[in-house]
């Protein structure tokens, strides 16, 4: 009688090989749009909480609270500040964020809460992603000082402008 050992041939192992290194390199693009949209989300969600925060100081404070893009940046991507009394109030301020990622408003400056927690004119501002396909959202606040995030299905020309 002839024993074979257990194991596998070296076809076999090229074989599998060759079918993880294909099913790795189709699933790898939808995994980089997946991390991107929640590098969207994470970065809408943050700015959305440090307008609420914002808001409320300015409510409690009964002073204006101002959150603007970080100087020099022109961009929300970038990172933002929150000011209050002439002072930066670091807990509704963000850092820059991820590099894919950038901001732009529908009007230029920043967002300025008034003593009742109004902001005194609608604002939209667009988050999008550059170099893939995933739909930009839009953080819409009120005139009366709530923000609201909006997401769409289609990314259409003119969410982006790069």
């Amino acid at each position: 009688m002839r024993f074979r050992r257990g194991g596998f041939t070296l076809p076999e192992l090229l074989v599998v090989l060759a079918i993880v290194g294909l099913t790795i390199a189709l699933a790898l693009p939808r995994f980089d749009d997946a991390l991107a949209r929640r590098r969207l989300r994470h970065a809408v969600g943050a700015l959305r909480d440090d307008l609420g925060r914002a808001r409320m100081l300015a409510v409690a404070a009964g002073s204006p609270v101002a959150v603007t893009p970080r100087p020099g940046s022109g961009s929300w991507a970038q990172g933002w500040l929150t000011t209050h009394g002439g002072r930066v109030r670091p807990e509704a301020s963000h850092e820059a964020l991820h590099a894919t990622l950038y901001g732009y408003a529908n009007r230029d400056g920043g967002i300025a809460f008034t003593a009742e927690g109004t902001t005194g004119g609608n604002r939209t501002i667009t988050f999008c992603v550059s170099g893939r396909r995933v739909p930009p959202m839009r953080l819409v606040i009120a005139s009366a000082g709530r923000a609201r995030v909006e997401t769409t299905t289609v990314r259409t020309t003119g969410d982006c402008p790069r």
